[in-house]
């Protein structure tokens, strides 16, 4: 039990008034007080971390897709689509396991099995594929944009504004990845 006192200055200056405060829980059980820039200062470092592993999965995912492509091609003498193809379904694949083991670091649920996440995978990737053509299309074709320029500005843009945000809250959704204070509530007592 804590006792305030102040002066009523508007009341004159003879009086004084006491205000009692009761917090009838000791400080060790009180509830942790969250702050407005605490908490979206905590739910924006949670999310550029795990954008952070998401540009780095897309990377490691792009050298197996270049280097399968590369492998066949150069070695195996297979058609440069052959490589192309295997090359993709490789880096997908990639990306895929490191989505669900390492991008979005949480366990999945049992209800969530691999093949239903895989279902939703291909479905973002099939949109995402549409998209990046759809982009270099646009760019290269109509605007007169260097094919490679262009695609690299596609990428980028595609997987920042689609892939990203489909990954992070379709395919492999997880209350801590989207919002880390209320993952932090729920798991108290």
């Amino acid at each position: 039990m804590l006792r305030h006192s102040f002066d009523g200055a508007a009341q004159g200056p003879s009086r004084r008034v006491s205000v009692l405060t009761v917090n009838p829980l000791p400080a060790e059980h009180r509830p942790e007080r969250l702050h407005l820039t605490s908490v979206a200062s905590t739910r924006w470092t949670s999310v550029l971390h795990v954008l952070g592993r998401h540009q780095l999965g897309a990377i490691v995912a792009t050298a197996v897709d270049f280097s399968v492509m590369i492998a066949l091609v150069q070695t195996l003498h297979a058609r440069p689509v052959l490589g192309t193809v295997a090359g993709a379904l490789a880096g997908a694949i990639t990306n895929f396991l490191l989505g669900r083991h390492w991008i979005f670091d949480h366990p999945a649920p049992q209800t969530d099995k691999a093949h239903h996440q895989a279902v939703r995978y291909a479905c973002v990737s099939a949109a995402s594929l549409g998209l990046n053509a759809l982009g270099v299309r646009l760019l290269a074709e109509l605007a007169g944009v260097q094919y490679v320029v262009a695609r690299t500005i596609v990428a980028a843009g595609v997987s920042l504004l689609w892939n990203f945000p489909m990954h992070r809250r379709y395919v492999f959704p997880s209350l801590a990845s989207v919002d880390p204070v209320a993952s932090r509530s729920s798991s108290a007592p």
